[in-house]
């Protein structure tokens, strides 16, 4: 599953990140918390700058999630 050990480490660091960064966006990278931003284009444009293409997640710290949407037209494209 994609970004599983990200995911890991955002439950594990969950109660810290609370106390200490409600509301802000963190930065993963494997078992690592990276960083903790104001904004989500900060905290992506960070995760860029340090491991390129390599997976990253950005997540804002929060009690409850939000449902994230993301579609993409599916459709073949003609040319």
């Amino acid at each position: 599953m994609a970004l599983e050990r990200e995911q890991e480490t955002y439950q594990r660091e969950l109660a810290r990140l609370l106390a200490e960064a409600s509301g802000k966006y963190v930065l993963i990278h494997g078992n690592e918390v990276a960083g903790l931003y104001d904004t989500y284009q900060d905290a992506i444009r960070e995760g860029y700058l340090k491991f390129k293409l390599e997976p990253f997640m950005v997540k804002r710290v929060a009690v409850t999630e939000q449902a994230q949407y993301i579609t993409r037209d599916l459709a073949p494209c003609r040319t």
